[in-house]
């Protein structure tokens, strides 16, 4: 049996097999811009040609799990959280998370039966990418931009993020800013954060480019999903990939119940012109290799 609607318990329910023949034309579709897109410019290599950095990063990114066959790359702020959470659960022994652990950390993947790409050796890692099912999630890269700042630079407990980037961007982008906002990182405001991002070329996984992340020029992905069509996304690959019985795994969800097209709005409507047309020159590979607009905003 295959699943394609979430009730309100978060339960799978069946789906008809011409909609998920309809989910598998949709998802050749995605494969198929991927690759034309890769192919124009230039971006086709293999694994073995890659630059030695791209794929070490590669290598240390993508998640597999032998029990399942499945090969995953995590791109963040596109629930890679819930997804290795979901991934570690259906190991079968998952046991939670310990005093100060979190989901991403390297020692907890591998407790619940999970590894990395890189813990094998080259030749094993072309049979896995042979033989074992790819996934990843995408998302358009505004709503992605704006996740990640609300995520790293206004939530409490991410002193990390405001004392490393925060203070840089506040005391190079605001001015007028006093000693105390500066010392502090906090209160980076999303303008600011744009604009620090358009200056630097920093690659971290929360706002990094998709290919950077996921190499979709090298790796060639059996499935794409996308957030903004997740829950049918997510419900066929947990059907295909991850046998078709599993229900109320999964713990995606939004807990404000804030419309997200309304949210981005609301952010970009106090952002000049200008600077939203250089953000979408900056990941113009991202929403051309995906198809996403600019429309939201």
């Amino acid at each position: 049996m295959t699943y394609s609607a979430w009730s309100t318990k978060g339960r799978l329910e069946p789906h008809s097999n011409s909609s998920t023949k309809a989910w598998d034309m949709v998802q050749a579709t995605r494969r198929t811009l991927v690759k034309d897109y890769c192919k124009k410019v230039g971006l086709l290599t293999s694994l073995e040609n890659m630059e030695a950095k791209s794929r070490s990063r590669l290598l240390k990114t993508v998640i597999v799990d032998e029990k399942h066959r499945v090969l995953y790359c995590p791109i963040g702020k596109v629930a890679s959280t819930s997804w290795k959470t979901v991934m570690a659960i259906l190991q079968g022994h998952y046991t939670g998370l310990r005093r100060g652990e979190h989901i991403h950390d390297q020692p907890v993947l591998l407790r619940n039966g999970l590894k990395l790409l890189g813990m094998y050796s080259p030749s094993k890692q072309q049979s896995l990418l042979r033989d074992f099912k790819s996934f990843l999630f995408v998302r358009h890269p505004f709503e992605r931009l704006l996740s990640a700042y609300r995520n790293k630079f206004l939530t409490k407990n991410q002193d990390n993020y405001q004392k490393r980037y925060g203070t840089y961007i506040i005391s190079k982008y605001r001015h007028g800013a006093s000693a105390e906002e500066v010392k502090s990182g906090m209160g980076v405001r999303f303008e600011e954060f744009l604009l620090w991002l358009l200056d630097t070329n920093n690659q971290d996984i929360h706002w990094d480019f998709h290919n950077n992340i996921c190499q979709l020029c090298t790796l060639r992905y059996h499935y794409i999903g996308r957030m903004d069509t997740f829950e049918e996304d997510a419900r066929n690959i947990l059907s295909k990939l991850f046998q078709s019985n599993m229900t109320g795994v999964f713990p995606h969800s939004n807990p404000s119940h804030e419309n997200s097209r309304d949210v981005l709005r609301r952010y970009f409507m106090q952002i000049p012109p200008d600077t939203i047309d250089r953000t979408k020159r900056k990941y113009d590979i991202d929403f051309k290799m995906f198809n996403f607009t600019s429309s939201l905003v």
